[in-house]
């Protein structure tokens, strides 16, 4: 689901930048649509291994 919404929303989100250079303000190397896509994919993924030892827990008791 990420892959396709970041392959929709690529191509708007390099115009965006274009025009107001506003993803690498504070860090030029922070981040790029790629890697924003990397770290919500590892959050994503974080979260649900969480969520799922939390529901596991919860449903032993």
């Amino acid at each position: 689901m990420m892959d396709e919404n970041a392959a929709t929303l690529g191509p708007a989100a390099l115009r965006n930048e274009r025009r107001w250079k506003q993803l690498n303000y504070a860090d030029p190397q922070a981040l790029t649509l790629a890697n924003d896509i990397r770290q919500m994919k590892r959050w994503t993924a974080s979260r649900l291994e969480w969520l799922d030892t939390e529901l596991a827990r919860r449903t032993r008791k």
